[in-house]
């Protein structure tokens, strides 16, 4: 599966933020984006070799390019591939004619590969056979059989025997015509006129006799009453030069057209390793890309398992740049878990949909062969992530949120033995609460029972009661935190959200049953400064 059609693989993308994780890989060509996106494939269950072998692969293109004596080359091998001009429309057709332009942009982009693969270590970092690039010192020569190579190309009197033998005759026949063009120049600047066969003079009329200008060595080429424009009149011995100059000249393009022909047959030759050169650009831009991010989130590689899925003080990066945005501290993922069902519990605004959208995107990046932002992951390949989509969503496409749920929920579902991951945010919460919990219970009970690995959060209670499982909850706010927002609760002044997340303890913990998870709903009623009636009213309904 390729990763730009990712929708069968991650449901519901766009709820981890994946295009904005995406637009951070710093491809410098085309090339590179198009190899990652359609060429590269997402790994899955069965891949843990060749994924393993990848990330071996960036380990040690990161070792070898932060090394300081080689700081500059990461940069300049960037550089080389943002110069590549993709020519590969060019060999499309047979029976097309390689231009002098197209052997330029030929010779152009086979002097930088030559640079790129010298600045490449592929002895160290094998991501291409050296076999498929050993043809382009050849192909130079081919084209321009003096070294060293410049950026450069003309067809030259040395081209063919005939161009020479062409090239000559113009040579000696514009010898020839400038020796006559400035015969005649001397000799009108004698009688008092100044111009070239090259740019018409231009004389005024008050200040020059008309007869003046009825030289015979003279063309008026232009006369107003106020003006006359004149240059030198060809003799018949020039005429007959420039007459056989336009014969030769016609003869020259002819000639460079043979040439074209026959370096196009050549050139075509090497066609196939020519488009396989820019495969391998993008092999390298794509490989540059993966490791450069690697380097810019601080990325380790992951441990690949057969069923522990572990996260190790993991970060969402979206959320990660805009808490830090906002000066807010960001509480990196702890989590555990292994093939069945885990439950997370906890307060609103703690940090539950966060939680699984870091799964999310730690799994998505383990999956398109990324390294992962985190102290330590292991995970094992899935063969497909289901994410819940946000309420927002439903109401734009026309459905209840429960409708869509069910909708998109299913076929996966139904394929629960087939190693997926679930994430499940408040499953069941658009329908009433005893429905709901009964679909939320037989939910995680069979999820606990099959080959796949769920993360199920919601607010019902006793939900993991008689399922095997592990059970977690957002810490949310602490007595500690609780004692430091008094000074807010004793002012009038509303409490922004900003500082409402200050005091919430977004770390998971694992608890043992679900009567420890902490109830701070009515918490958030005097941080929002509810009237004290209405919060008595809730307190005591909630003890009944």
């Amino acid at each position: 599966m390729k990763k730009n059609i990712y929708e069968d693989f991650l449901v519901n993308k766009d709820e981890a933020n994946i295009d904005e994780i995406q637009q951070m890989l710093e491809f410098s060509s085309h090339l590179g984006k198009q190899t990652f996106f359609q060429v590269e494939k997402f790994y899955k269950k069965g891949d843990e070799t060749r994924l393993k072998e990848d990330y071996n692969l960036q380990n040690s293109g990161i070792s070898y390019f932060l090394d300081p004596c080689r700081k500059e080359k990461l940069s300049n091998l960037k550089h080389l591939i943002s110069n590549v001009k993709d020519l590969r429309n060019i060999f499309q057709h047979a029976s097309y004619t390689l231009t002098e332009t197209d052997i330029f942009d030929i010779k152009q982009y086979l002097i930088i590969l030559l640079k790129i693969i010298d600045d490449f270590p592929l002895k160290k970092i094998p991501v291409f056979e050296e076999k498929d690039i050993n043809f382009i010192a050849d192909l130079l020569k081919l084209i321009d059989p003096d070294y060293p190579f410049f950026p450069t190309f003309a067809i030259y009197k040395n081209s063919s025997t005939k161009m020479k033998e062409l090239i000559e005759q113009l040579e000696s026949l514009e010898t020839n015509k400038s020796v006559l063009e400035e015969d005649i120049i001397k000799s009108l600047k004698n009688a008092g006129l100044k111009t070239s066969f090259s740019h018409p003079s231009i004389y005024l009329k008050d200040e020059n006799e008309p007869d003046k200008f009825s030289n015979d060595r003279i063309i008026v080429v232009e006369e107003t009453s106020k003006y006359f424009k004149v240059q030198p009149k060809p003799t018949k011995e020039l005429i007959e030069i420039y007459d056989k100059i336009n014969l030769i000249q016609n003869e020259i393009v002819s000639e460079k057209l043979k040439i074209c022909e026959d370096l196009t047959k050549k050139i075509f030759l090497f066609k196939q390793k020519i488009v396989r050169s820019f495969e391998i650009v993008g092999i390298i831009d794509s490989y540059l890309a993966k490791i450069t991010f690697a380097i810019n989130i601080n990325g380790i590689v992951p441990e690949i398992t057969e069923d522990e899925l572990q996260l190790v003080d993991a970060r969402n990066l979206i959320l990660e740049k805009i808490l830090h945005s906002q000066n807010l501290t960001y509480s990196p993922l702890n989590f555990k878990m292994n093939q069945g069902v885990a439950i997370l519990t906890g307060s609103n605004m703690g940090g539950k949909t966060c939680s699984l959208k870091t799964i999310a995107q730690i799994s998505y990046l383990v999956h398109s062969g990324l390294l992962v932002p985190a102290k330590k992951v292991s995970t094992p390949l899935f063969n497909g992530i289901y994410i819940s989509k946000s309420a927002t969503s439903f109401i734009n496409e026309g459905l209840s949120s429960f409708g869509y749920e069910l909708m998109s929920l299913k076929p996966y579902f139904d394929s629960r033995d087939n190693h997926y991951l679930f994430l499940l945010d408040e499953p069941a919460s658009g329908t009433n609460p005893a429905e709901g919990k009964a679909i939320v219970r037989a939910l995680a009970l069979q999820l606990s029972n099959s080959r796949s690995h769920a993360v199920l959060s919601t607010h019902f209670d006793g939900i993991s009661e008689g399922i095997e499982c592990k059970k977690y909850c957002i810490k949310g706010f602490t007595e500690e935190n609780i004692k430091k927002m008094s000074e807010y609760l004793d002012e009038s002044e509303e409490i922004s959200i900003q500082q409402i997340h200050r005091f919430i303890d977004h770390n998971l913990i694992e608890i043992t049953t679900e009567n420890q998870v902490p109830k701070n709903a009515i918490t958030l009623l005097h941080l929002f400064k509810f009237s004290k009636s209405f919060i008595d009213l809730c307190e005591s309904f909630s003890k009944e």
